[in-house]
């Protein structure tokens, strides 16, 4: 899945990756397509976890790809959703919406999240807006419109609380 794509950086003539840089990242991406295909073949599920916001872009984009190419019948691979950033509704909505355009099954692991005061403190120091929701309550009210929105469209959900898909 993403060998052809390290080849196609290595090619291009860019140096945006010195050679070990690359070598790691063809390690990872490698390691990345080996657990998400015997996760498949074991018939268990792959929920890849959220980071930081300047990471989490990355992580997306790969995430994607792996349920591009597992999720064409069923989910195997989720992703993770951090509900007190204010973009996740949008993220949610975009990445469904890209899932039913390229015909695989999104899922979705939410959770409230984990790193509020590193991600503002950050925020602040860099001098961008803060990515977290204002309160606790508008976190809650986010996390609740990402669930509903993602059982409204027959996708995977998934989380550590219990009691919200009970509901």
């Amino acid at each position: 899945l993403f060998a052809s794509r390290v080849q196609i950086l290595k090619s291009s003539g860019l140096n945006a990756l010195s050679d070990n840089e690359q070598k790691q990242l063809a390690s990872m991406l490698n390691r990345l397509e080996r657990v998400a295909a015997y996760a498949d073949s074991k018939g268990v599920k792959l929920l890849v976890d959220a980071e930081q916001t300047y990471m989490q872009p990355a992580i997306d984009h790969l995430t994607l790809q792996l349920m591009q190419r597992y999720n064409q019948h069923s989910p195997v691979v989720f992703n993770t959703y951090q509900c007190y950033l204010v973009d996740s509704f949008k993220r949610v909505v975009a990445d469904i919406d890209r899932a039913q355009r390229q015909g695989f099954v999104f899922a979705a692991k939410m959770v409230r999240g984990a790193y509020m005061v590193q991600e503002r403190r950050l925020a602040r120091l860099r001098g961008y807006p803060d990515p977290i929701h204002l309160n606790i309550q508008a976190t809650h009210d986010n996390y609740n419109a990402v669930i509903e929105m993602v059982l409204r469209y027959k996708a995977a959900p998934a989380t550590h609380e219990t009691g919200t898909l009970q509901r």
